[in-house]
């Protein structure tokens, strides 16, 4: 993945299975500032997957992948209804659709 320009990426769309999947992803001195993740999908415990939206603040966005696996394990959630590749993809998705300020 190329360094990214500060602004958020958005990324609102159906993954196979037909489930609605959102991600913003916002950019701050070539790191994720922010990420949100939501959508058709259920994570348990839900105050853990707000703790992995946490994690991922503040890393370099080539990292995303292996640090949400890590954090989704290290922090026990279970995903109903998305996998985390979709996830993934998703903010694939948003990092190159970026609108500058």
């Amino acid at each position: 993945m190329t360094a990214r320009p500060d602004g958020t990426g958005r990324f609102v769309g159906k993954i196979p299975g037909g489930k609605l999947l959102k991600l913003d992803a916002e950019y701050a001195g070539g790191r994720l500032a922010r990420v949100r993740i939501r959508g058709d999908f259920f994570a348990h415990p839900e105050e853990a997957f707000d703790r992995v939206e946490a994690a991922l603040q503040g890393v370099d966005p080539a990292d995303f992948a292996r640090l949400l696996r890590e954090a989704v394990a290290r922090e026990g959630v279970i995903i109903y209804g998305v996998g985390v590749d979709d996830m993934v993809d998703a903010f694939e998705r948003a990092s190159d659709a970026i609108q500058v300020p």
